[in-house]
């Protein structure tokens, strides 16, 4: 049995209604690294204010020659967090940009390890992060969580301490009333 015209034109008409623009899709970003999605003019500005040297070359919507390139970039991005505006400044524009690709959740994902000791430690610095979250989350409405996880290199004894750490801040650190670390 054929379709009429008629019919075929109101199957295809519904079609053309259920595609959606995938930039105005909700989305929900699952495993963000803090750090990583620096932006590239903030990474420039924070090194310079705060004297880092060499800065990494721009990798934008370039491929990495290999890993080790990579981690140079990403420990540069680490090394310019010194100032607790500069941890607030960057979790406030990684949720932006979050947010202007559609996404209503992120959960991020910091490799604080790196910086905590400019900040009184790891719990100390993970109370940062929930603090500069729930200001980013009231700012954009983008709902945020932590994820934390172990540097693979620093081995089983850190995992623990690490553990231990999370178990703490899970009871302690809230995200706009939320526990603040999700994973």
């Amino acid at each position: 049995m054929s379709k009429t015209v008629d019919q075929h034109h109101h199957v295809h008409h519904h079609q053309r209604e259920q595609e959606r623009d995938l930039m105005a899709l909700p989305k929900a970003e699952l495993h963000l690294h803090l750090e990583g999605a620096m932006r590239r003019s903030t990474l420039l500005e924070l090194c310079d204010t705060h004297g880092i040297s060499p800065i990494p070359r721009d990798t934008a919507q370039k491929r990495f020659d290999g890993f080790s390139e990579f981690v140079d970039v990403y420990i540069a991005a680490c090394d310019c967090l010194r100032e607790r505006s500069d941890v607030h400044r960057l979790m406030r524009e990684v949720t932006q940009d979050a947010k202007t690709s559609g996404a209503t959740w992120i959960e991020i994902a910091p490799s604080f390890t790196f910086y905590a000791d400019r900040f009184g430690g790891p719990f100390e610095t993970l109370k940062l992060l929930a603090e500069v979250a729930e200001k980013a989350e009231k700012e954009t409405g983008v709902g945020i969580g932590l994820v934390v996880s172990v540097e693979r290199q620093l081995g089983v004894m850190e995992a623990e301490k690490l553990a231990r750490l999370v178990q703490r801040a899970t009871a302690e650190l809230k995200i706009c009333g939320r526990p603040a670390v999700v994973g």
